[in-house]
């Protein structure tokens, strides 16, 4: 047990970053959940460069971030087509990634693991934060975009 009370401040941070109460949950369960959260920060990163490319409005740059495997399935024009219909004017509403965020593991449609990162974009208006999530796999050996839902509330990930 010492290791646990020399840890117990990881414990918490841990506990705050998944937004689940200390008390629920056991060694194991925060030693995985810590583990998670290391493993997807890259992961994190990628999501978090698409969304500052959606917000800017930069069309190629945030196709350029999505899954080779998504564009072969869908095509390319479509997937086009919802960025500039869908995915940018939402994102183009927004001034910031709000603060909280949960993470889940996730395997695209290709078999490529990654995370899923339910998040909120704060509009510019000031007005209520509107629900995303964005999918991130490593494919090929990049970490790429397999797909984003924005506007889309997920009961049980938005907090």
């Amino acid at each position: 047990m010492p290791m646990l009370r020399c840890c117990r401040p990881l414990i918490l941070i841990a506990a705050l970053a998944l937004q689940v109460p200390v008390h629920a949950q056991k060694a194991a369960d925060v030693a995985a959940d810590l583990h998670m959260v290391n493993d997807s920060a890259a992961y994190r990163q990628t999501a978090e460069a698409f969304v500052a490319r959606a917000m800017a409005g930069d069309l190629d740059a945030a196709q350029k971030m999505l899954s080779v495997h998504m564009l072969d399935r869908s095509g390319t024009e479509a997937i086009r087509r919802a960025l500039e219909l869908h995915i940018l004017p939402f994102f183009l509403q927004g001034a910031q990634i709000g603060r909280s965020v949960t993470v889940a593991r996730t395997t695209d449609a290709g078999g490529n693991s990654g995370y899923a990162f339910y998040m909120w974009l704060a509009p510019r208006d000031g007005g209520e934060a509107s629900p995303f999530t964005v999918y991130v796999v490593e494919e090929r050996g990049r970490r790429v975009v397999a797909n984003v839902l924005p506007g889309r509330r997920v009961s049980g990930r938005h907090g």
